[in-house]
């Protein structure tokens, strides 16, 4: 049988075809920045919603059901499942930040990891397909025709101003956390984001 993609948010071990697996491409992304993005996508602004996340986020590294009932567990947990020495196959590592800063190489990296060849036009094409600009715009054609498409399971809710493709960029977190927010987040995940290199 051939060989199909899946794309997942579970930790490893919690994946059930992990055993089939010939190789994985694992991104991973500031905490602080998930978590801002996962307000977004969830809390629709709803203030007593985001304070409770942010709650469980410092105790948890995670939320609820996403930890335990889906098997995404937490943060530090999912990125060491799938960043520890050996998992039985390959795996390549990649950090959001450092896509969006150099995407050209990382697309080359992505490629011979798949031992794919690719030029410098190939990689320029998916750089500009790819592009958050671009996307943004696939989204709003699929919001106002209806149509099912990349974007079809995020409308997730009845908020006509709503948008997955929000900015495409990191470090909002900055922007749109007060301080004590942060300092509380910081309690959880500093020590891990000192070990990827984050702070």
């Amino acid at each position: 049988q051939g060989a199909h993609p899946v794309k997942t948010h579970l930790a490893y071990q919690n994946l059930p075809s992990r055993m089939h697996s010939r190789r994985a491409i694992y991104i991973m992304r500031n905490p602080l920045d998930m978590i801002d993005s996962a307000i977004n996508y969830m809390c629709q602004n709803n203030a007593a919603m985001r304070d409770k996340f942010i709650d469980e986020f410092s105790r948890n590294g995670t939320i609820e059901p996403w930890g335990n009932t889906l098997g995404y567990s937490s943060w530090e947990e999912n990125v060491m499942s799938w960043t520890k020495e050996d998992l039985g196959f390959p795996v390549l590592a990649l950090k959001y930040e450092d896509m969006l800063e150099d995407t050209h190489s990382n697309i080359k990296k992505v490629a011979d990891f798949l031992l794919i060849e690719i030029n410098d036009e190939k990689i320029e094409k998916i750089v500009n397909e790819t592009a958050f600009s671009n996307m943004k715009k696939i989204e709003e054609k699929e919001l106002t025709s209806g149509v099912e498409g990349v974007f079809s399971d995020e409308r997730l809710f009845d908020k006509e101003n709503y948008r997955f493709m929000r900015s495409g960029k990191s470090g909002r977190h900055i922007e749109n956390f007060s301080e004590p927010e942060l300092s509380s987040l910081l309690k959880h995940f500093e020590s891990g984001m000192k070990a990827l290199g984050y702070i």
